[in-house]
């Protein structure tokens, strides 16, 4: 860093259930003492978040958690591409799956005047398949079939060409029909629970 300068580290986590009831993050600078420095004694800061939310009571449990969406810019142009990526984890102590494996898992959408690049998953234990809408060039909407062991996250990205139009819209929605018994359910936090994430990016003229 420059004299003077700074910067933001951001970080993510995705809080599993049964976790303790306050989780610690520790950061620190300089961990090796490569630099010498005039004040040695303020390179470590913590912070403590405190976890609510009441742990399964019993097993198996299972909780699948759309847990980020997220573009790959905010705002693109007609002719740009765009691509999103849905990460969903299974937070619970049990494989989830369709009681029919061949019902879909997750639902992830774009709604827009897009044309599909490409699509991606990042294991294999989950696959998806994406097919334009009835409209040409307009809305993909992808059914992703598989299942996710305890603890397990998957990563899909879908990648598209934009067209035109005001915006495009991404939504993912794990569990889509609501078959799976989930320790967090639609009914508990309506409508979808933890299950739903949607992102919207503008088109500039």
């Amino acid at each position: 860093l420059p004299w003077g300068g700074s910067t933001v580290i951001a970080v993510t986590s995705l809080v599993l259930l049964n976790a303790p009831s306050a989780l610690t993050l520790t950061a620190t600078i300089d961990p090796d003492g490569a630099f010498a420095e005039s004040h040695e004694n303020d390179n470590t800061q913590s912070e403590v978040t405190a976890v609510s939310g009441a742990p399964c009571a019993t097993s198996p449990c299972i909780d699948l958690v759309a847990a980020q969406l997220v573009p790959s810019a905010a705002e693109v142009r007609a002719g740009d591409s765009v691509s999103f990526d849905l990460v969903v984890v299974n937070t619970g102590d049990s494989p989830a799956q369709m009681p029919d494996p061949a019902d879909p898992l997750i639902f992830f959408d774009l709604f827009g005047d897009v044309t599909l690049g490409s699509y991606a998953s990042s294991s294999p234990a989950v696959t998806c398949a994406t097919s334009p809408s009835t409209t040409p060039s307009s809305n993909l909407l992808s059914a992703c079939t598989g299942q996710l062991a305890p603890g397990e996250r998957v990563t899909l990205t879908i990648t598209v060409s934009v067209n035109g139009g005001a915006s495009v819209t991404a939504v993912g929605l794990v569990d889509p029909t609501g078959q799976i018994a989930e320790h967090v359910d639609f009914a508990d936090v309506p409508p979808f629970g933890n299950n739903r994430l949607a992102r919207t990016i503008a088109i500039n003229p």
